[in-house]
Order: C-alpha cells, then sequence, then structure tokens
C-alpha cells in the first residue's frame, strides 16, 4: 500500500502548503517550506497555520488545552508533510 492510499484510508489530505513567514534557509536566504539536498529533505519553521493564519496561540495548560495543542501539532507535523512532498514530487516519494 502506498503511503497516499494510507492517507486516504485515514481520510488525511494534505494541507496546500503553507507560505513561509520567514527565510528559513540562512545559506541561500531562500523563503521556502521545504528543500531538498541529495536525498534528505528538510522542513523548518512549520506552524499549524490554517489559510495562512495562526487558528489559536497562547500558553498550553493556560489558554489553551492539551486536547487543542495536540490538533495544532498535527496541523503543524501536516503542513511539514505537505512541504516534504511538494519538494519530492509527491508523498509518495518520501
Amino acid at each position: 500500500m502506498s503511503i497516499e492510499d494510507r492517507l486516504a484510508d485515514l481520510g488525511i489530505d494534505l494541507p496546500p502548503v503553507a507560505k513561509p513567514v520567514a527565510a528559513y534557509v540562512p545559506a541561500i536566504q531562500a523563503y521556502v517550506p521545504a528543500i531538498q539536498v541529495g536525498d534528505q529533505i528538510s522542513t523548518s519553521g512549520q506552524l499549524p497555520l490554517v489559510s495562512g493564519s495562526l487558528p489559536m496561540t497562547g500558553l498550553v495548560g493556560d489558554q489553551i488545552s492539551q486536547g487543542d495543542a495536540a490538533g495544532q501539532a498535527r496541523v503543524a507535523a501536516l503542513n511539514a508533510l505537505a512541504a516534504a512532498a511538494d519538494v519530492a514530487g509527491g508523498v509518495n516519494n518520501i
């Protein structure tokens, strides 16, 4: 089973690649969400951006519940996966 098929079975759709908010690759001053060097892909600064904005901010346990924080971490991880898949030419190439 391919990664794409497994994500579909789990009902997971990768979000559109989020626009970077800073240059996370200082050596080339690039505003890119992911970069590939050889057979490695790196992402940096992945946030739980949805439609270009942060849906919530605050301290976990104070303003944000642990459940909400876990959901935001999931969004950030899917954003990182989407960025890596974009650079790799698809999630199955990761």
